[in-house]
């Protein structure tokens, strides 16, 4: 389904609490400010506390691996599943990105998300010529399968194992699994196919589990799970820039709920030999009874790295500045004596416009992203830096309400 409408691009930033101050800077060079409201922050902290102690039980034995389709939430008004791969081409400097996924709507039969309407999304960036290419397609009919021979989707991903095969496939222009891509935009003048191997997990002891840990388990608006942090890949390209061949590194990941946020962030880099990951995603959560809290999941890995920070590790605080108008993004987040100062800054020409899911579907223009930032991260111990790590050519995303205004 395709709603060919515009989001606004100022939304309420006055959310009913935030559980950190977060800081817009405005293109008149103001700062705005969402104060932190003690009282609520600790009442959702307990919940989350509560809520992970009595979970730990069933975590232990349901080890599920959440790249797999879910079922929709019972009296769900509306649905989405989508999946997110990002390749990286060091020695050719190419960028690519395929984005897959498929919607309902409540009476529309949600059950087995099979013959939805859907969203089917290819970018590339050659970052030796500047060039940036997206097409984007809302296919009418979409379908999702799991296993071999294909089973329509009755329940919750619920194994011990890694992600089992599944199928996204619209209308003979695109199918997507967790181990290979394949595009068919003939009025693009596009083809494109990706294989993906010995994919490296978020948790390499437990497959299953991703950034949120145990509040995947929670029924929240949305859902993101990093399925693999550096997969070995091979491609080919055939567009209008010709036919290219080659491999790299492909990021895997996917969300799932009724909706998007109403603003975000969303980042992902690499390091040229592919040995050091970085990833973050957070900002207004919708949680429980319309309220709402800022929320954010970082996660640092390498050789000497593997480094979580969640809101439900308690004391964590994040410190975001978001400022989009100039393609700019800070993070400052610490959790016992560990702490990340995060710092983002892409060229504001090379920010190109994406579809978003939301309760009515597909929307057009609904964030913007770069594949041209340049993340820098600062890493402390005990309070002395220990560390500095550069990822070029990295990809950040601001959603909704945190889009320029002047976009």
């Amino acid at each position: 389904m395709q709603v060919d409408v515009h989001l606004p691009h100022q939304l309420d930033h006055s959310p009913p609490y935030a559980e950190v101050p977060v800081t817009r800077i405005g293109h008149g060079g103001t700062r705005e400010t969402d104060l932190t409201n003690a009282r609520r922050i600790m009442t959702i902290f307990k919940a989350i506390l509560f809520l992970s102690i009595l979970q730990l039980s069933l975590s232990a034995v349901q080890k599920r691996n959440n790249y797999d389709p879910h079922v929709p939430f019972s009296g769900s008004d509306s649905w989405f599943e989508g999946w997110y791969t990002r390749i990286v081409d060091v020695k050719n400097g190419r960028s690519f990105a395929s984005c897959a996924g498929s919607f309902c709507a409540g009476g529309k039969g949600c059950d087995g998300m099979s013959d939805q309407p859907g969203y089917l999304a290819f970018i590339h960036q050659d970052h030796n010529e500047n060039r940036f290419q997206v097409e984007e397609m809302f296919p009418e009919h979409t379908k999702i399968t799991l296993g071999q021979p294909p089973s329509s989707i009755d329940e919750n991903p619920n194994s011990q194992t890694p992600a089992r095969v599944f199928t996204w496939q619209a209308d003979g222009v695109g199918l997507f699994t967790n181990e290979s891509i394949k595009l068919n935009m003939p009025e693009k003048n596009i083809r494109f196919t990706a294989e993906m191997t010995d994919p490296v997990y978020w948790d390499t002891e437990n497959p299953g589990e991703g950034p949120e840990g145990i509040v995947s388990y929670f029924p929240l608006q949305q859902h993101w799970f990093v399925y693999s942090l550096r997969s070995q890949v091979k491609y080919v390209y055939n567009g209008p820039q010709g036919t290219m061949i080659g491999t790299g590194y492909a990021h895997q990941e996917k969300n799932w709920g009724s909706s998007f946020p109403s603003e975000w962030v969303w980042l992902h880099g690499i390091s040229q030999d592919g040995n050091s990951q970085l990833v973050l995603s957070g900002g207004n959560v919708p949680i429980v009874g319309g309220l709402s809290v800022h929320a954010w999941l970082v996660g640092l890995r390498s050789e000497k790295y593997d480094l979580d920070f969640r809101p439900q590790d308690l004391p964590t605080l994040f410190v975001p500045e978001v400022d989009a108008c100039n393609g700019k993004f800070k993070m400052d987040v610490t959790h016992l004596t560990q702490r990340l100062i995060i710092e983002v800054a892409a060229p504001v020409d090379t920010f190109v416009d994406l579809a978003i899911p939301t309760a009515n579907g597909f929307v057009k223009n609904g964030c913007v992203e770069s594949y041209s930032a340049k993340i820098t991260v600062s890493v402390y111990s005990w309070g002395s830096l220990v560390d500095t790590i550069i990822f070029e050519r990295s990809a950040i995303e601001f959603g909704a309400g945190y889009m320029c205004q002047n976009h």
